[in-house]
């Protein structure tokens, strides 16, 4: 009876904790999304102070709703007792940074053994929290650089380094801002937060809804038409939630039945959705979380981050519609039309959902207000039109939902801009950043192409897995200094390593937002992940080369708006050639010698060269030419 009794009391012991957790979670998002729209307002505490919080808040959310194995999600009776640790040396070590941010500025260089101690605890910390948001593939980089830290003594040649003790890496990982409290987690705590915050108030009020709506209504009577919905909806979309998987399981519900239904294989829905998904990252105004890292790191206003980017997104998309629109045709895939709603009255019914973004977007170009000011103002203009129009039940259990989502939905940008820290405090440490780019460059012995097709290999083998904030940031670390020294600019090369992290997420055999598209389509992963890379090569793959050698498209030093113009409608042509390559069709189906044409005009208008152009003008008529020739032929036999 007595065995009976004990372990009856340890039962409900455990229960009482796991409830615990439970609220834990919840009260401590709602905490830390109330205390990002206060800072928004009032004002920021330190540097150090504000990321220490941030930080802080997000690993307790983390170590209080994720357990330490999946299997141990429903009974985690057993990973109780660690997970309340973790939460106490979490609050603890963070704690410890806001309490003595000024005692620590002046000691750096010489940590105390509490420093040393608490500064160990934290990496480790950092590392469990990145484990269980994102995964044990957010752990391989950071462990894999403080091996080298730590053994690189023995490393032959000069990637070698001489010994650092472990006072050493904290000073410098943990203590100074080199390192987890650096520019990345600098962005997160300050703009990331509020724009995903704003992010998800959006889609609570029916934003993305009235988003998926309108673009079918636009899109739906072309031939492609529930693909181009997919590809309009998602870019649109992805302007307020920036993450891929996101896109893909919001829109995609809508968008991967309606286009089995026309007949798309389940492998092309899927593929044409994680495409047009992984986009929503390049999109401005929010670009997921890179911009305003892209920002911090560079020093540079926000806005010129967002100018810089938008005519490469638009190619990014024109590629996109093209490709599915070019598939449709060869197919023979005609819409549904009898579903499809009028535009107008959908605008009508719904005008006041573009109010907030013509808000945000007023603020940061016009007014020129800051980032998160901008954010916090466009906040409150959605919910006071959401209360006037009755899209939001505006009452405490809504808003408190809606601010609990939103510091959930954080987890994954803090924990890979954390992990990402312990990265770049190595580099800083031992110099690898710029003893990379001595390999680089004597590698590519200065052929800027050779070295932009290694970055951007490389940026796609680091974002294996990965967020796209965490592969930009490793692999920037590493390469844009190379690039630079190149003689590229430095927006130019960590734009152009950005969009090779972002098409991690394409790149088979790890690319998350294929994975993601193909469960809602139901379809074969490894089929659709490869229907998704060769539909992203014209876009995602090839924009990057277009703004590199022309790019005046990035919106600086262009001699004039006409040359701006004219590089666009050489990049369309560019991306609409290797579009026509790989879906082999035109106005007709291409043999392998059409193909090659395509492939070498695309090059051609590549290259930011007066004759090649002319050449792939050339090469482009003649390509025209042939394919009426068949089609006409095609028509008359039928």
């Amino acid at each position: 009876m007595d065995s009976f009794t004990d372990n009856w009391e340890l039962f409900s012991l455990f229960g009482r904790l796991k409830n615990l957790c439970v609220s834990l979670a919840r009260w401590t998002a709602i905490v830390m999304t109330t205390y990002h729209i206060y800072t928004s307002i009032f004002g920021l505490p330190s540097a150090k102070q504000h990321r220490a919080i941030h930080l802080g808040l997000a690993m307790v959310i983390a170590f209080s709703s994720i357990p330490i194995l999946e299997r141990m999600k429903e009974n985690r009776k057993y990973s109780l007792i660690v997970d309340f640790s973790l939460i106490l040396l979490s609050i603890f070590t963070m704690g410890y940074i806001v309490n003595q941010y000024v005692a620590i500025a002046y000691r750096v260089g010489d940590p105390t053994q509490m420093d040393i101690v608490l500064g160990v605890i934290a990496t480790l910390l950092i590392l469990e929290f990145a484990r269980r948001v994102v995964g044990l593939q957010l752990l391989i980089v950071p462990i894999a650089f403080l091996l080298y830290l730590f053994f690189g003594q023995y490393v032959p040649g000069f990637l070698g380094h001489r010994p650092f003790s472990i006072a050493r890496m904290v000073n410098t990982v943990f203590l100074s801002t080199d390192g987890i409290f650096g520019a990345p987690l600098g962005a997160s705590s300050i703009y990331v937060a509020v724009f995903v915050i704003l992010g998800s108030i959006f889609e609570l009020t029916g934003l993305g809804e009235f988003f998926i709506n309108l673009a079918y209504s636009l899109t739906g009577r072309s031939s492609s038409g529930p693909a181009q919905t997919a590809v309009l909806a998602s870019g649109l979309f992805g302007m307020i939630s920036g993450s891929p998987s996101a896109n893909v399981v919001t829109t995609g519900t809508f968008t991967i039945p309606l286009m089995k239904s026309v007949g798309y294989k389940a492998e092309s829905a899927g593929a044409i959705e994680a495409l047009a998904s992984v986009g929503g990252q390049i999109m401005p105004p929010i670009m997921g979380a890179s911009a305003f890292i892209i920002a911090e790191t560079l020093e540079i206003p926000y806005l010129s981050i967002v100018t810089a980017a938008f005519i490469p997104a638009i190619l990014y998309y024109v590629s996109a519609a093209i490709s599915v629109h070019l598939q449709a045709k060869k197919r023979g895939i005609k819409p549904k039309l009898a579903d499809i709603g009028n535009p107008l009255v959908i605008i009508k019914e719904g005008w006041f959902y573009l109010i907030p973004i013509s808000v945000l977007l007023f603020l940061l170009i016009i007014v020129r207000y800051s980032p998160y000011r901008s954010a916090i103002v466009c906040i409150f203009t959605t919910f006071a039109i959401s209360i006037l129009k009755n899209t939001f039940k505006f009452n405490l259990k809504n808003i408190l939902y809606a601010f609990e989502i939103s510091s959930k939905k954080l987890l994954t940008i803090v924990s890979a801009c954390a992990a990402s820290g312990i990265v770049i405090g190595v580099v800083t440490l031992t110099g690898l950043g710029l003893k990379i780019s001595m390999v680089l460059m004597d590698l590519t012995k200065g052929n800027l192409l050779f070295a932009l097709i290694i970055s951007q290999i490389a940026a796609m083998i680091m974002g294996m897995g990965l967020p796209t904030a965490a592969a930009y940031i490793t692999t920037s670390v590493l390469l844009a200094p190379a690039l630079v020294k190149l003689g590229l600019p430095p927006l130019s090369a960590h734009l152009f390593i950005f969009y090779g992290a972002i098409v991690s997420n394409l790149t088979p055999p790890v690319c998350i937002a294929s994975y993601a598209a193909a469960g809602v389509a139901k379809s074969d992963p490894w089929k659709t992940a490869i229907e998704g890379f060769l539909l992203g090569l014209p876009g995602p793959y090839l924009v990057p080369y277009i703004f590199i050698y022309r790019p005046s498209l990035l919106l600086f030093n262009a001699p004039s708006k006409i040359f701006v113009i004219l590089n666009f409608f050489i990049g369309l042509l560019a991306v609409s050639c290797l579009a026509i390559s790989l879906r082999g069709y035109l106005f007709a189906k291409l043999n392998i010698i059409e193909r090659i044409i395509a492939v070498i005009a695309s090059i051609l208008f590549v290259i930011d060269n007066y004759y090649f152009s002319i050449y792939a003008v050339i090469l482009l008529i003649l390509l025209i030419f042939i394919q009426i020739i068949k089609r006409r032929k095609q028509l008359v036999s039928n």
